[in-house]
């Protein structure tokens, strides 16, 4: 457990994310947010939860949720899980 204090979580995390992310991701990605007027920040969760066939939840129901879910996205509140 030592030598897991000493890493660089932050690192860590920016390498799995940028192997997760590849064109095909930015693409869809950037179709959903043109489609529903959102930024490609708040439309790249909605593509990759698309992608994998599960749902994208949000804690931002005033622009992301009701933009994207309007449109049939895989987007659900925050609020929706209990």
């Amino acid at each position: 457990m030592e030598e897991h204090r000493d890493a660089n979580w932050s690192e860590v995390a920016r390498c799995a994310f940028e192997e997760t992310i590849r064109r095909q991701d930015m693409r869809r990605a950037a179709e959903i947010a043109y489609d529903g007027d959102v930024t490609i920040y708040d439309a790249l969760p909605v593509a990759l939860a698309e992608m994998r066939g599960t749902v994208c939840v949000t804690g931002d129901v005033k622009t992301q949720f009701s933009r994207l879910s309007s449109k049939g996205y895989p987007v659900e509140p925050l609020s929706s899980l209990g």
